[in-house]
């Protein structure tokens, strides 16, 4: 399979969603002829078949997920099988890796022949939509608005009580050395008279 018609086929391949995918299936009989073969594609979930149907370059009729008819298949002779196909919208995919496994069968009354590819599609993230995380809560409003406003306010009264406790502390220092120093002064007068009376007790 390839991403475009004259691309590299390859058997695993990385697309994006909504990307058209061109499948070539080549279809041999390596141990005699075949007769009568026919071939279905089921495709897997977010993988949808377009249609543009060919067998070796040849458009043909059917629907590969229903099952055509191919033909006999001679001994040493291939026929090749050409179709599109496209993965799902974006909506349909997990944010990353998401890995399609494509299989096939080939098939008669008598004997089957199955093989698989691989489609890996890959949804990246977008700015703005709606699962990529906007904040806290993932809601504009709320984070930037809302949280905000209350955070603001919160900050306001923590600093307003902490210079409140702030003016209470100096006011009862203020108080304490006041008392303090009433109380020297108070010593000081004490001790001047008993000075006094000391020295008139003398003399």
């Amino acid at each position: 399979m390839s991403d475009s018609e004259g691309g590299t086929f390859q058997e695993s391949i990385s697309v994006d969603p909504d990307e058209l995918i061109f499948f070539k299936i080549v279809l041999s009989a390596k141990d005699g002829d075949v007769s009568d073969v026919f071939f279905r594609d089921a495709m897997p979930t977010n993988l949808i078949y377009l249609g543009n149907l060919k067998i070796n370059g040849e458009g043909a009729s059917g629907n590969v997920t229903d099952g055509i008819k191919v033909g006999d298949l001679r001994f040493n002779r291939n026929k090749t099988i050409t179709f599109y196909a496209k993965t799902a919208a974006e909506s349909a995919f997990s944010y990353g890796e998401n890995i399609i496994v494509n299989n096939a069968i080939a098939y008669n009354n008598s004997i089957s022949s199955q093989d698989g590819a691989e489609v890996i599609v890959l949804k990246r993230g977008v700015l703005g939509a709606t699962d990529i995380r906007t904040g806290l809560t993932n809601n504009i409003f709320l984070d930037y608005f809302i949280l905000p406003l209350i955070i603001t306010v919160a900050l306001l009264w923590i600093f307003r009580s902490h210079i409140i406790k702030h003016e209470e502390w100096f006011d009862s220092r203020k108080k304490e050395y006041k008392n303090y120093k009433s109380q020297k002064i108070l010593q000081l007068k004490i001790a001047k008279i008993k000075t006094k009376e000391l020295i008139k007790k003398i003399i």
